[in-house]
């Protein structure tokens, strides 16, 4: 589980690998949202190359605090 602040996403990872996503959302307050598709989000990556490295490092700190919970 895990919370979000404004400007998060999530499921980016079935968008790079071309999968269904895993991730479930549940919103306790009110949100705006945005929905992009496989075909819209793979034109990003290529017109914004900042956005790969964004991905990126949030998928590399994900990572961190997931090995961080198994292991305590």
């Amino acid at each position: 589980m895990a919370l979000f602040r404004p400007g998060e996403y999530v499921g980016e990872i079935a968008l790079i690998e071309d999968r269904s996503r895993t991730a479930t959302v549940v919103a306790t307050t009110p949100v705006v949202i945005d929905v992009i598709g496989r075909r819209e989000f793979r034109g990003l990556l290529d017109q914004v190359s900042e956005l790969t490295d964004q991905i990126r490092a949030t998928a590399d700190a994900r990572l961190r605090e997931l090995k961080a919970q198994v292991n305590s």
